[in-house]
């Protein structure tokens, strides 16, 4: 049985782009390996290898973020991202004013780096999303930003999956709301609670000088006290300061209508316990919706997050270093194809098929032209061979593929 045992270890890094040291989570080795596959590459389950730790979602925890600035990338990509290719195009990017702290800070707020759910897995690749794009549009990682937008569509789907009702459940309808007052009205009395705040905090910075040079005076018999209450004052008043900064941000996300739910009714908060300092938990759809409204290309949904894959994964079989070998390019090629099939595009389908038959038509013959050379050495020869294999089995899995949509467009008409 599954124990309580963490998953993790903790490790001090330096975030690549503001160089602030925080700590981060990092799955202990040889924990877990994937044991079911969808055709897209999506891991369906796990298995785990021991039974003394805390069983948790893998793909949550797959991006990790600066608490300070928001930066987030692939864990294993977090401590060296400033050696990446693209990274000084992100930092180009930032200094030109591309970043948009705003659209940064509401998908920060609604992490809960605690006990990472849905949302905040979710949150945590639109972070990275964002920060790779703030790079020139030529000038961006599009293969990296396609396995982001990729993952995304799968934690799409596991919510969906999750989500769906069995037949004949029956769905019970959120209670009304026991809130009397507007949200506009709680939202007067917290900002005028936060002048308030203000106008304390205003005296108290009056006080100091003074209760300065009372405890410097000749008859003060306790130079401490002053300083020592004064300073224990102000830490209190500074977590007062915070506390209304976070009901104000709860208030102004109410207004907007990101603490409803569909039907108006108040939506039910999150158990918030264990959860990251100043984390919000609000709904999905209304959430998602405002985020739209900041940000237009953000996905809302497998479909939208699959599309974007598919364009960042096009311009990267077009481009991209990486992806020069005839094993990575059709890796990558039959994964856009997938993608294509999965959102019933058969005509982008076949044509990304046709693009795999000829660049492995052109990757036998190449393979065959070696088998011809004279003197040709052990070595070269088995490679020459063993591309002529694989290329055939890439020709001949192309020719089904595109064989089976023309029987389904067949059949459709």
């Amino acid at each position: 049985m599954p124990g309580t045992k963490s998953p993790f270890v903790s490790k001090s890094v330096a975030c690549p782009l503001c160089r602030k040291a925080s700590r981060h989570r990092f799955f202990r080795q040889r924990l877990f390996v994937p044991e079911k596959r969808e055709s897209d590459q999506h891991i369906t389950s796990y298995k785990w290898l021991v039974n003394d730790v805390r069983r948790v979602h893998p793909p949550y925890y797959a991006v990790i973020h600066c608490p300070y600035c928001l930066y987030a990338d692939m864990a294993d990509d977090f401590e060296d991202g400033a050696s990446t290719a693209a990274f000084p195009e992100v930092v180009r990017g930032i200094r030109r004013g591309r970043l948009d702290k705003v659209v940064v800070q509401l998908l920060g707020d609604v992490v809960n780096y605690q006990e990472i759910d849905f949302q905040s897995a979710l949150n945590l690749h639109l972070l990275a999303i964002y920060f790779q794009q703030l790079a020139a549009e030529d000038l961006q990682d599009v293969y990296k930003i396609g396995r982001f937008y990729l993952r995304v569509a799968w934690l799409y789907r596991e919510r969906a999956s999750a989500a769906a009702p069995e037949a004949g459940a029956a769905t019970e309808e959120a209670p009304p709301s026991e809130v009397d007052e507007a949200p506009g009205v709680v939202l007067g009395h917290v900002q005028a609670l936060r002048n308030l705040i203000l106008d304390i905090e205003r005296r108290a910075g009056e006080l100091k000088p003074l209760a300065q040079a009372r405890a410097r005076a000749a008859d003060c018999v306790d130079p401490e006290a002053y300083s020592g209450a004064l300073s224990d004052f102000l830490g209190l008043m500074a977590l007062q300061k915070k506390a209304v900064a976070r009901l104000e941000v709860c208030c102004e996300w109410d207004v907007a209508g990101l603490l409803e739910g569909a039907s108006g009714a108040a939506a039910p908060v999150a158990d918030t316990a264990g959860a990251s300092e100043g984390y919000l938990a609000v709904p999905h759809e209304p959430y998602m919706k405002k985020l739209k409204t900041l940000w237009e290309s953000v996905p809302l949904n497998e479909d939208e997050a699959m599309v974007a894959a598919i364009a960042h994964f096009k311009k990267a079989l077009s481009g991209d270093a990486r992806l020069g070998s005839f094993q990575s390019y059709v890796t990558v090629a039959n994964l856009v194809a997938d993608l294509m099939v999965r959102r019933g595009d058969a005509d982008g389908a076949s044509a990304m098929a046709k693009s795999i038959y000829q660049t492995a038509a052109q990757a036998r013959q190449d393979a065959s032209a070696v088998l011809h050379e004279k003197d040709i050495d052990e070595k070269r020869r088995k490679r020459a061979e063993n591309m002529v294999k694989r290329a055939t089995q890439v020709i001949e899995a192309a020719t089904g593929l595109r064989e089976q949509l023309n029987a389904k467009r067949g059949k459709d008409t």
